[in-house]
Parts: C-alpha cells; sequence; structure tokens
C-alpha cells in the first residue's frame, strides 16, 4: 500500500520508526503499540511532520491493537470535511441559553467558591447577595492579579492542572493518523463526551483555539482531550474568556475559574475532561 510505504519513509529516523502501521478506520492509518509512558515522545515525532505526510496524529486508547470508539467504515469524502470547516468557522460554540456559571450564589457556596486548590482563602471575602457564580470568580480573580505574590502562589500550588503532569495516560495506546492536516477536523474520526451528537460544536472549538492560541490537538480518551498551547492568553480579559470556555467543555475538571484563569496565562497545555 503505497499510503503506508510513505509513512513508513516519513518516520525513518524518527521514534516511530519500524513502528507497525495498518489501515484504521475510516481512513485513517493506526500506529498500535504506542508506549504509554512516551506516547507524548511519539505524537510530537508524527506531528512535526504533517506537512510532509498531510495527516494529523491523535493519541487514542486502543485494546488488542483495535480503537475502542469506532469500527472500520468509510472516511468523510472531500465534501463532507468541506461542509465540517465551513461549519467550524461559523458557529458559535459558547452559546448556551443558560449557563451554571450564571446563577446566583448562596452564602453557604461563597466560601468554597472563592477558595482555590493553591490554598488562597478568600472565603471571607465580601460580596452582594445574589451575586453569580462568574461574577463572584471574576472578583477573586482581579484580587488576585493586583498582588504578584498571590499569582505566584497559585502557578506553584495549582499549575498541575496545567501541565502534562495532570494529563491522563491509559494503558494502551495507539497513534492515529487522521487523512487531513487540519486538526479541527478531528470531530470527523473522533468524539468528545462533552460534545457528543455535536461535531459541529467541537470543530468549532478546536478551530477557534488553534486560530488564537496555536492549540494543537494531542490525545482524544473519549472523555478527555489534550492539547499543546503555541500562545499564551494575556492575563485580564483574555485569560477569563479562555477559562469560561474551558470550563463549559470541561465540566470534570474540579478548579474554579478564577484559579484556571490565573494558570492559563502561565500554561502550555490544555486538559478537558467530562464524564457522565
Amino acid at each position: 500500500m503505497r499510503v503506508l510505504w510513505d509513512l513508513r519513509s516519513a518516520f525513518r529516523r524518527t521514534p516511530l520508526a519500524r513502528k507497525r502501521l495498518k489501515p484504521g478506520p475510516k481512513g485513517t492509518i493506526v500506529v498500535p503499540g504506542i508506549d504509554p509512558g512516551d506516547s507524548f515522545t511519539a505524537w510530537q515525532a508524527a506531528a512535526g511532520l504533517v506537512e510532509r505526510t498531510g495527516r494529523w496524529p491523535v493519541l487514542v486508547t486502543s485494546w488488542t491493537d483495535e480503537p475502542l470508539w469506532g469500527r472500520r467504515s468509510a472516511p468523510p469524502d472531500e465534501n463532507d470535511l468541506l461542509l465540517l470547516d465551513r461549519v467550524a468557522r461559523q458557529t458559535d460554540p459558547w452559546w448556551r441559553p443558560v449557563r451554571p456559571g450564571e446563577w446566583p450564589v448562596t452564602a453557604e457556596q461563597t466560601p468554597y467558591l472563592a477558595r482555590g486548590l493553591s490554598g488562597v482563602d478568600f472565603a471571607a471575602l465580601r460580596v452582594p447577595p445574589g451575586i453569580s457564580r462568574d461574577d463572584l470568580n471574576y472578583e477573586v480573580y482581579q484580587q488576585v492579579l493586583d498582588e504578584p505574590l498571590l499569582v505566584e502562589r497559585v502557578v506553584r500550588g495549582a499549575g498541575r492542572v496545567v501541565t502534562r503532569e495532570s494529563w491522563f495516560t491509559p494503558e494502551n495506546v495507539s497513534l492515529l493518523l487522521l487523512p487531513t492536516a487540519s486538526p479541527w477536523l478531528a470531530p470527523a474520526w473522533v468524539s468528545y463526551h462533552g460534545t457528543l451528537g455535536m461535531d459541529n460544536v467541537l470543530a468549532a472549538v478546536l478551530w477557534q483555539w488553534h486560530e488564537r492560541w496555536d492549540a494543537k490537538l494531542v490525545a482524544c480518551w473519549d472523555t478527555m482531550l489534550q492539547f499543546t498551547l503555541g500562545r499564551r492568553p494575556a492575563p485580564g480579559v483574555q485569560a477569563w474568556e479562555l477559562a469560561g470556555q474551558v470550563k463549559t467543555m470541561a465540566r470534570s475538571l474540579d478548579i474554579n475559574r478564577w484559579e484556571l484563569a490565573v494558570l492559563l496565562s502561565h500554561a502550555d497545555t490544555l486538559f478537558l475532561h467530562d464524564r457522565p
């Protein structure tokens, strides 16, 4: 098969040299048996060759060398991908009729929401009654930004949340080579629990983050997504906005929005988690 021959040639002198390649579902190529402890290195090798191979790499869970998330089927055709690309650029993935962040906070909830993973405690923060969750988080965020020592404390105490140290790694890993060089089109082949049945929404998120923050999809573990970030959001409006977007996509990420906003200005990766 010419495609496999070309990929083997491209991977020569990389950690993927001599790895087994085989046709996968929907026109993909699968590299099974990736060392879980060194999976990021394998992904980097494939990502560095996208201009040559035309295939975006995504780490996925595998079992006996077969992806759990799908079966062999016809690949999306060119029109399908053109439509998904157009929809991704036109969809507002953040619109919701009512978001949890807009709900009012009770007096009992305030201490918990104003206390961070890093030990910065704003439990005594005086806020007006009926303040929303997002507004309370924003009040705390502004206070932290005004104190460089507090920023350092947050980064030191909770920074692992936005580093590869927090990334989940399954026991079985395969590298999936998608038949596209555009990472935001990955929803044509992989899915994420937080956007099940809404491939257009996930594609729109991936496109926006790729454009704004040079976010590159690394792994999809069904309920988790992992990215590298080429650009960091500036403290303030940019970081606050991105933190809200991450919280929308990652309902199982147990960190307050204010603390996440602080961390994102020091981040080189993103981690999303949304489980049933």
